[in-house]
């Protein structure tokens, strides 16, 4: 087995070979021949607006398929649908399975990894960020408790300066009554 076929598993339903990862979120390769099963369960369930990945699951019934694929792929093809809708206004609309099945997997396997990396960038910025908030913050907790040492210090020298001053005011007192009683 080759090394890019290593991550990937093959199944196979009523000769449609499914190409699911072996990730936590299997990714899947929509074939040509899924995408039409999934553009005629659309059509049975009354278009895509109506369809809901729930209901597709049930009318497609294809192991492997599962909830997240199809959400997935409604989005993409909903859109497809409404870019498309928006251009018929001025071009011909051409409405084959194969030009809706091209038109709604544009990027498909590059929008997983782009999320990926969106989200990684994402949570690495929220993760700096955070980090500068709590070395901003340590360094004014440690401004804080420098200017309350200060503070204390200075407390202890003004009382220590009281405590001069009330023995000096005391020790003149009483020169002061002694020179009195003199005269």
């Amino acid at each position: 087995m080759h090394e890019a076929e290593m991550g990937l598993q093959k199944m196979h339903n009523q000769d449609m070979g499914l190409i699911l990862s072996t990730e936590a979120k299997p990714r899947l390769k929509w074939t040509p021949e899924l995408h039409r099963r999934f553009v005629d369960a659309v059509a049975q369930l009354g278009g895509a607006e109506r369809a809901t990945p729930k209901t597709l699951m049930r009318v497609m019934s294809i192991p492997g398929l599962t909830l997240y694929h199809l959400k997935s792929h409604l989005q993409k093809y909903r859109l497809g649908k409404n870019q498309q809708a928006e251009s018929s206004n001025d071009n011909d609309q051409e409405d084959s399975a194969e030009l809706e099945f091209k038109e709604s997997n544009v990027g498909c396997e590059h929008v997983n990894e782009e999320e990926t990396t969106d989200r990684t960038r994402a949570q690495i910025n929220e993760s700096t960020q955070i980090t500068q908030a709590l070395q901003m913050q340590m360094e004014v907790q440690q401004k804080l408790q420098h200017q309350i040492e200060v503070q204390r210090r200075l407390q202890l020298r003004i009382e220590a300066q009281g405590s001069i001053c009330k023995q000096y005011l005391e020790k003149h007192m009483k020169h002061y009554r002694f020179v009195a009683r003199l005269q």
